[in-house]
């Protein structure tokens, strides 16, 4: 912190808590360097947020070998509290490749891996996984973990603007689309309603129905509607018929 502050009145880009920031990210997260990888992981999952954040920071407790092929993948737990009708947290479950590097398994051990490095400072809260370091002058609580939603909105709108995201539209990226959006790729991959619900942990018709009736899966839908009439219009092209004549002579 020393360093920190000699240098702000040395160096212009040091001028403000940006330049801080940046000596921080050089350990630990901020809440933009973290971002990238919460994202990842959402768009990876199809998890929303809450489910997401209840990844504590021992990530192996969150593990379970997959029965069909535990050599190759790993199931990841987390829970959500929306559609809980007894009070208890629902389970969700996210099946992962552990031989590929870039798997939601690896991509969670990494920032765990960047998180627990400070696990002996008296600022750190055991038991989240997505952390991040704020800036200098909140001495009493310089490890922050991302806990609301209302956050990433400003986070979001400024990695749509470093990256020059021109495809989007919107100010910031709406978290829910992107669930959305796996489930549209989900239903191209040639899900059913039925397996896309029990994906979901759903058990209401209702809810399945409302993502299933997004831009993204009207997509999906109107790409297999013309690929059903072109092979209607294929079929009528190479009509093929067999004419039968009746050989059967008049019995006297």
């Amino acid at each position: 912190n020393k360093t920190i502050n000699v240098s702000c009145s040395k160096i212009k880009f040091m001028d403000g808590s940006l330049g801080k920031m940046a000596v921080y990210a050089a350990k630990h997260f901020t809440i933009d360097t973290i971002y990238p990888f919460l994202l990842l992981a959402i768009i990876n999952t199809g998890w929303n947020l809450e489910s997401l954040l209840s990844i504590s920071d021992d990530v192996d407790s969150h593990i379970t070998p997959d029965l069909v092929d535990p050599e190759n993948y790993v199931l990841i737990h987390g829970k959500k509290n929306r559609g809980s009708s007894n009070g208890n947290p629902l389970n969700v479950t996210h099946r992962s490749n552990i031989k590929k590097k870039y798997s939601t398994y690896w991509l969670l051990k990494y920032v765990e891996s960047i998180i627990t490095s400070c696990k002996d400072s008296q600022h750190f809260r055991k038991g989240y996984l997505w952390k991040y370091t704020t800036v200098e002058s909140n001495k009493n609580n310089l490890i922050k973990s991302i806990n609301e939603f209302a956050i990433l909105s400003g986070v979001s709108s400024r990695f749509i603007k470093r990256h020059k995201l021109k495809y989007i539209s919107s100010e910031n990226i709406s978290h829910p689309k992107i669930r959305s959006g796996h489930i549209a790729l989900r239903q191209l991959l040639g899900s059913t309603e039925r397996e896309l619900s029990e994906y979901l942990e759903h058990k209401s018709e209702e809810t399945i129905i409302h993502y299933i009736s997004d831009e993204s899966s009207n997509i999906v839908q109107d790409l297999s509607i013309k690929l059903i009439q072109k092979q209607f219009i294929n079929d009528i092209k190479n009509f093929n018929v067999r004419v039968i004549e009746s050989d059967r002579k008049s019995v006297v």
